[in-house]
């Protein structure tokens, strides 16, 4: 097994989410790269949404920091559902 072959290691959203996490992982040292615009537009559209894949020995220091992404984002939405809430 090549320690140094990509793998995805996260489904985003959208290509605009994937290359957002892609960049976060690579100011943290971690290695990513995500499907592009560039790429959808060669392969045309695909089922699915988008991969942030970086290397198989990146994998467990990635999936550790996607964990705390995840954590923020579910608190920001659940803050901004109370927020509109209390707008009604």
């Amino acid at each position: 097994m090549n320690q140094d072959e990509l793998t995805p290691c996260y489904q985003a959203l959208s290509l605009m989410e994937a290359k957002f996490i892609a960049d976060q992982l690579n100011a943290e040292g971690i290695k990513a790269v995500s499907d592009g615009q560039d790429m959808q537009d060669f392969l045309g559209a695909w089922e699915g949404n988008p991969r942030v894949y970086v290397r198989k020995v990146d994998v467990p220091r990635a999936e550790k920091w996607l964990v705390e992404y995840e954590q923020h984002r579910k608190r920001h939405a659940d803050e901004e559902l109370k927020r509109q809430q209390g707008s009604d």
